[in-house]
């Protein structure tokens, strides 16, 4: 299982996983904003989400054994629309 935790200052936010039983806990992406919307493409063993903070989606490739995932990328820059504006 996969899950996001927001950082408080911008940069302290991560993505963790572990097994359903809660045992093998490790932190696959750091210094992330505010990591939201997790989706996992299995076929091609990527993990996305959205960075609220940075207006970004990213996506991390996960390894198949229990080693350390990858590089993060981002993927798209999002622009904000206000329609109060």
């Amino acid at each position: 299982m996969f899950w996001s935790n927001y950082g408080t200052n911008g940069k302290d936010g991560s993505i963790e996983k572990a097994w359903t039983d809660g045992s093998h806990r490790q932190s696959i992406a750091q210094n992330l904003g505010w990591p939201i919307g997790l989706t996992v493409d299995a076929e091609n063993r990527y993990l996305y989400w959205l960075d609220a903070l940075q207006f970004s989606i990213q996506r991390i490739k996960l390894s198949i054994d229990d080693s350390n995932t990858s590089k993060r990328e981002v993927s798209l820059g999002c622009i904000a629309y206000n329609s109060r504006a």
